[in-house]
């Protein structure tokens, strides 16, 4: 059964970034980074290191070898699919999205050969309070009834305290961060995945969680294709690990949210206010479906 956390709204972080925080604009740096004119110590140089090699996928390959197809292009055609193979930098991605950045962390294209696609994923670093979000465009729900979210999931640093939390792929049920109902995966302490949401700013923006037994990924690996599914239906909303119902609850989600015009999809990390330190990801092969 799902509980209220009315102290530490985890919603709140990520509406107080787009409100109060410095949205910047990408800025390329010698490692394809980008970081803004308030940038917390959550620094590009940081997500890169974390990062086993700058070595590319593609120098493994003969010399003669001929192109790989991109994981996205052998995928099921979804309103959104990206395996972040296509841009070279943060600034490419940027552009190729549209969307807005958010945030006074660090968002970054890693060199990974160990990425599920490589030679990219997508790094976001975030301090205390801090976000580091790079939002899609809204894609229009028409008559949509579910909305499945799932990427592989890399977790290099997870400094969250007892009573704090970083929020990791967001999606918002609307476009505005600071009065639409968000659902997302975070970070607990400990380095446990919960599965959380918020209510709608006209409901109070109280947030709600629901614990997943078992769901630790491994810190400095690739743990899987994580993610939640969310029924327009009814409210229910459940946690993916690799395709299979890992848990959740059957009536999250209220009558007033279900049926949203737009959804907004965001990369990247919400760090909710704590005292620990900093959080980074590493995302990649990014699906949203609608059906």
């Amino acid at each position: 059964m799902s509980s209220s956390r009315p102290v530490f709204v985890l919603a709140t972080s990520f509406a107080l970034a787009a409100c109060g925080g410095s949205a910047f604009s990408p800025v390329t740096s010698d490692d394809g980074g980008a970081s803004g004119d308030a940038a917390s110590d959550a620094s590009t140089s940081d997500a890169s290191d974390a990062s086993p090699s700058d070595a590319s996928a593609s120098d493994a390959r003969a010399p003669d070898a001929p192109p790989q197809r991109s994981w996205c292009a052998t995928q099921p055609l979804t309103a959104i699919c990206e395996d972040f193979d296509d841009v070279a930098d943060v600034s490419a991605l940027a552009f190729k999205w549209q969307g807005a950045v958010i945030g006074n962390g660090t968002i970054a294209m890693i060199r990974d050969p160990l990425a599920p696609s490589a030679p990219h994923a997508f790094g976001a670093t975030a301090g205390n309070n801090d976000a580091a979000l790079l939002l899609h465009p809204p894609i229009v729900v028409g008559n949509a009834t579910t909305v499945r979210v799932e990427y592989d999931l890399r977790i290099d640093r997870q400094g969250v305290g007892l009573f704090d939390a970083a929020a990791l792929v967001t999606l918002l049920l609307g476009t505005d961060p600071n009065a639409d109902t968000a659902v997302f995966l975070y970070i607990s302490y400990g380095g446990g995945l919960t599965l959380g949401w918020s209510d709608p700013a006209s409901a109070g923006r109280g947030f709600h969680y629901q614990s997943i037994p078992n769901a630790t990924p491994t810190a400095g690996k690739w743990d899987g294709r994580w993610g939640f599914t969310v029924s327009l239906f009814n409210g229910s909303l459940r946690v993916l690990h690799d395709g299979a119902d890992v848990g959740g609850t059957d009536n999250g989600l209220g009558a007033s949210e279900l049926h949203p015009i737009s959804l907004t999809l965001g990369a990247g990390i919400a760090h909710d206010t704590g005292t620990v330190g900093t959080v980074s990801i590493l995302v990649d092969n990014l699906v949203m479906d609608l059906k």
